[in-house]
């Protein structure tokens, strides 16, 4: 009997040494065993569209960095899931309270995610903002902290709140700006006959 025979019989730890000795169909079997346990670990904390891909990002990274073969592979990878489910939830969560307290200090009141990045890059379109200050800020709304933006820009923290503040008031200044201009029926009327004053 050879060493690939009998392969579905295998353990998943023998599965894993074959995959990374070049079996080809190893790991094919592997994924097909493993992906319904994992899967069903992820379910418990994210949505099911975002569970499948945590799923199998958890195999890619298996299938890369695996040369030191875990005692349980079902348990590694169940843990890899569940801590990147466990981390893009805080993420979504820093996201929208990040969005909900930029939204307060622009004094925009409630506005969608989507929304106040409109209003970040038009922003930026009118030079309001510098690309330093917009980059700041842009770190902020996808929910990373001002110690992280420091460390991932390589600035000092100092640095990241000079930016940041300096950014909601521009943005507040602008919106404050339109507000006045084109906020009013009367400027509105006059917009839409096309007459400028």
């Amino acid at each position: 009997m050879g060493e690939t025979d009998d392969i579905d019989e295998r353990s998943d730890a023998d599965l894993l040494r074959l995959h990374i000795d070049g079996h080809r169909s190893a790991f094919r079997i592997l994924y097909r065993r493993l992906f319904r346990r994992v899967h069903r670990c992820v379910l418990a904390i994210a949505p099911t569209g975002e569970a499948e891909d945590i799923t199998q990002e958890a195999f890619l990274r298996l299938s890369k960095v695996a040369r030191v073969v875990p005692d349980n592979v079902k348990a590694w990878l169940s843990v890899v899931a569940v801590n990147e489910a466990r981390y893009r939830a805080g993420q979504a969560r820093r996201r929208a309270q990040a969005t909900a307290e930029f939204a307060a200090e622009i004094e925009v009141g409630s506005v969608a995610g989507e929304s106040i990045v409109l209003v970040l890059d038009e922003a930026r379109s009118l030079n309001a903002i510098s690309q330093k200050e917009y980059d700041v800020v842009k770190l902020r709304l996808d929910g990373f902290t001002r110690d992280e933006i420091a460390e991932r820009l390589q600035v000092a923290l100092v640095t990241v709140k000079r930016r940041y503040d300096k950014a909601v008031r521009a943005i507040r200044s602008l919106h404050s700006l339109v507000r006045q201009n084109f906020g009013s029926d009367k400027s509105r009327k006059r917009i839409a006959s096309g007459s400028a004053h």
